[in-house]
């Protein structure tokens, strides 16, 4: 049984069916089926109609938001769509732009321009941009610009607030799924 802590780790491992089975922490993309790979574990995706709430509850009045993401982190990718989907349905009035870094040298001038003419910021449970929150925080913070933000300790850095996510609770989730398939004798076949 091999775990794994972030989808990303999963993405490069594909382990084919067989005795080796995979257990990932954090996956946000869960479906393995047709795949022939044996990955199952818990998830830390929030439905982007959450996030759409919270966000139209705490900025009524918004009518531009953006959203910002790492371009190489595919878990953020699928959020970033679903907010999106989830804006349009929930306030159609709303326009959604998304804004993409490739890594943290880009963070601070991609933020400058994403802030320009917005009325909230939404960033997905995204590693990179929750590494360089404080960065992402003092562009905002001078424009006034909220984040709202896809994890707890994002907003222990700068952020608005989240729907909140427990990543204690979540692996604890996949733990128990370990002993499931350890000493039960549990198929993660997809």
């Amino acid at each position: 049984l091999l775990i794994f802590f972030f989808s990303s780790s999963v993405q490069r491992i594909r382990a084919p069916r067989g005795p080796r089975r995979v257990l990932c922490v954090v996956v946000v993309t869960t479906s393995a089926k047709g795949t022939g790979v044996n990955v199952a574990g818990s998830s830390d995706g929030v439905p982007g109609e959450l996030y759409a709430e919270l966000l139209l509850e705490l900025v009524p009045d918004a009518k531009n938001v953006s959203i910002l993401y790492c371009s190489a982190e595919a878990n953020s990718v699928v959020q970033a769509d679903g907010f999106v989907d989830a804006m349009a349905s929930a306030a159609p009035g709303v326009t959604c732009t998304p804004f993409t870094f490739a890594d943290s040298n880009d963070i601070q001038s991609v933020v400058t321009a994403a802030i320009d003419g917005c009325d909230a910021l939404y960033i997905p449970t995204d590693n990179q941009a929750a590494s360089n929150m404080t960065i992402i925080n003092n562009v905002c913070q001078g424009a006034n610009v909220p984040i709202i933000c896809g994890e707890e300790n994002m907003c222990a850095n700068g952020g608005l607030a989240t729907v909140s996510i427990s990543y204690y609770n979540i692996g604890h989730v996949c733990g128990e799924q370990a002993v499931q398939i350890l000493r039960d004798g549990a198929d993660i076949s997809p």
